[in-house]
């Protein structure tokens, strides 16, 4: 994986989305995303949703939840705490159905990834110095079967991608 690939139109793509603890401890991890909505001012494609793969933090012993929002794709402001603003990012506990926020029982099979707009992923562990200290998810996409307005084969388009996190630091541990 790197910071840029090369996709085919209708091409498959993954994002691969990775915490890693710089120090301390924290528990309650939640990985957000909303799907390809950090485009600024720049020309951009959007993929589409296809599923995701948890398999590698489960093997790691990582609890994950997934949870998917079709009905809100969240901003950066929106997931971030903004102390001077006393305003407080999303959290673990905003993941409700009164916030458009619906858990998926089973990722395998579920079937309508391409409607998502958001998603989180709540890593169920303890993460710590000493311990457990990453955990590695992947977005499966799929690349847009055609060309953007005002785009062609001669012009470099990009998908934009960012995610964010919440945590909670464990005092003492």
């Amino acid at each position: 994986f790197g910071e840029l690939a090369t996709v085919p139109l209708g091409g498959d793509y993954t994002y691969r989305i990775r915490y890693l603890l710089a120090k301390g401890t924290s528990k309650d991890l939640v990985i957000f995303d909303t799907i390809e909505e950090a485009y600024g001012e720049n020309p951009y494609w959007k993929g589409t949703l296809q599923g995701v793969d948890i398999s590698e933090a489960e093997t790691a012993g990582i609890p994950v939840t997934v949870y998917v929002n079709k009905t809100h794709a969240y901003t950066d402001e929106e997931y971030t705490t903004n102390v001077e603003q006393n305003r407080d990012g999303l959290k673990l506990s905003d993941l409700t159905e009164e916030n458009g926020w619906e858990k998926v029982e089973n990722p395998d099979t579920y079937s309508d990834w391409e409607n998502v707009k958001s998603i989180a992923f709540h890593c169920d562990k303890e993460f710590s110095d000493d311990g457990t200290k990453s955990v590695t998810l992947y977005l499966k996409m799929k690349a847009t079967s055609q060309y953007p307005e005002g785009q062609n084969e001669s012009t470099t388009i990009y998908a934009y991608n960012s995610p964010a996190y919440y945590s909670k630091v464990v005092e003492n541990a």
